[in-house]
């Protein structure tokens, strides 16, 4: 899933979840001085992106997430993350993130 697609998936939770009038977001955005999250609306971002996106975000992940961008980056590695094994041509399987044979 490309940025783009993620971040407008992002602003349709800010608006719906969070329950933000926010006309646009864009990655530069200040999670906690544009958007004016604190501790417990960062954990309903989460989990709402965990929803929306089908993915697993440690806690431990979120602690570092301070603008849009970051979240964006969180979510495409859990993406990556929860894509299962492609199999190779030697029939074992790859692991799609980072090509490793098992």
């Amino acid at each position: 899933m490309d940025r783009e697609t993620i971040l407008t998936e992002l602003t349709e939770i800010v608006r719906d979840t969070l329950d933000l009038a926010v006309p646009e977001i864009s990655e530069g955005m200040s999670l906690e001085r544009d958007l004016e999250l604190d501790s417990l609306r960062m954990v309903q971002l989460a989990v709402a992106a965990e929803d929306r996106f089908g993915v697993i975000i440690a806690e431990e992940e979120t602690w570092d997430l301070h603008t849009i961008a970051d979240a964006v980056t969180l979510i495409q590695r859990a993406l990556r993350r929860q894509r299962p094994a492609a199999p190779d041509h030697a029939g074992g399987q790859t692991r799609a993130e980072d090509g490793v044979r098992w």
